[in-house]
This record gives C-alpha cells, sequence and structure tokens, in this order.
C-alpha cells in the first residue's frame, strides 16, 4: 500500500477542500457500510488512502483497477483511494489539467471506476452510488431531477452488459447526463468494477465515453 500512503499534508488538505472529493469519501463510506465493515473507519481516515499524482492514478486504473483499459485521450488521473484491507479500489479520472479545481457540473466528462467489494450485491452498490452522485450533482441536499433514462446493451470483456443512461438537471439549472455500467474487470473474471461517466449534457464527450469502453470489449 506505499502507492496510497505517501500523501503530503498539503494534498490532504486540497483534498479536503474539494466537494467532489469529499463527496467521493461519502460515496466510499456508504460502500462501507454497505459492506457492514463502515463502523471502524472514519472520514478523516478515508484521506489517508488517497494517491494524487495524475501519472500514477492513470496507472493504476489501466493496470489493476481495469488491466488492459485505456484512459482516454486528453484525460488522465484525478485521484485514487484503497479502501482498508484491499477490499476495494476507487479511482476518478478528469480532462487533463483540471485535477484540482474539477466542478463536475460544468465539465463534459468526468470517469469514475469503482471495484465492488466480494460479497457485495452489484445492484446495490450501483444504486447507492447513483443516489449519492445525484445527490452531489444536485447540490444544496437536493437531487439531479431525472428526465429521461434509457438502457442499452453493450459489449466489454468478451460478455453482453447493460449499459443505463440518464439525463437530469441539477437544482442550478445544469443538465447532466451520466451513464453507468459493470462490467468484470479481466475477462472471465468474476470480480466487477462499476464505472460511471458524467458530465455537461450539451458538451458530454461521448467520444471519450466510446474509446473507454471499447478498449474494454
Amino acid at each position: 500500500m506505499g502507492d496510497y500512503t505517501d500523501f503530503d499534508e498539503q494534498q490532504a488538505d486540497r483534498a479536503g477542500s474539494s466537494g467532489f472529493l469529499k463527496f467521493c469519501l461519502i460515496c466510499g463510506c456508504l460502500l462501507l457500510l454497505l459492506m457492514g465493515a463502515g463502523a471502524g473507519v472514519m472520514y478523516w481516515q478515508l484521506k489517508d488512502m488517497f494517491v494524487m499524482d495524475p501519472v500514477r492514478v492513470t496507472a493504476k486504473v489501466e493496470a489493476e483497477i481495469l488491466p488492459g483499459a485505456k484512459v482516454p485521450d486528453g484525460y488522465s488521473g484525478m485521484f485514487a483511494m484503497r479502501f482498508p484491507g484491499g477490499l476495494m479500489e476507487f479511482a476518478l479520472i478528469a480532462p487533463e489539467g483540471m485535477q484540482q479545481q474539477a466542478n463536475q457540473n460544468t465539465l463534459p466528462l468526468m470517469i469514475m471506476a469503482c471495484t465492488i467489494p466480494p460479497g457485495s450485491s452489484a445492484d446495490e452498490v450501483k444504486g447507492q452510488m447513483q443516489q449519492a452522485m445525484q445527490q452531489q450533482t444536485g447540490r444544496a441536499g437536493g437531487n439531479m431531477k431525472v428526465e429521461a433514462e434509457e438502457q442499452r446493451t453493450i459489449t466489454a470483456r468478451g460478455v453482453e452488459v447493460t449499459l443505463q443512461e440518464h439525463v437530469g438537471v441539477a437544482d442550478n439549472g445544469v443538465k447532466m447526463k451520466q451513464l453507468l455500467v459493470i462490467v468484470p474487470q479481466k475477462p472471465g473474471s468474476s470480480q466487477q468494477v462499476l464505472l460511471m461517466f458524467m458530465g455537461k449534457e450539451d458538451i458530454f464527450d461521448q467520444a471519450a465515453v466510446d474509446a473507454f469502453l471499447e478498449s474494454l470489449r
């Protein structure tokens, strides 16, 4: 876990001041509680599990969380986090140059990858993460108001999986688009990874989504 403990105090302060990073920590707490492992893990302890170097985060996504995946051109890792005992890994990818000040309500795309803890219900994890994302996007404690949703089948790691699409409006009036899909971590693997793509609907970077998913075929 050396990569995850090499995290200085200045980076911790930045992580604590970012609304989106706080959201990701909250998601982590939800997942730990879902596993029944959250009681001994406090919010401040989770901060110590970050790695925020873009090169290292990108490498972790492509080599560990989703081996063989290719982060789209123009994007790089924003941060990664490993939970106690290695039960779960979590990473966020954002447009290059926006790692420190990213605001998901103004970006064309953010990509989140999260391994699903063994023994957890994939659908329940997905529902918890979707709810948390919509609440963060809605801001002021409100949910993103979903206006349209659909689903389609895509191929990932050689198997068919269901991709869900939601379009909705945040409390500030910004229309957002969100895609969710659960894929095998490796071909033939029973370990699953939740992928969430989210961005401003009118500038949503579908080409980057397609490129990332294509690397998983």
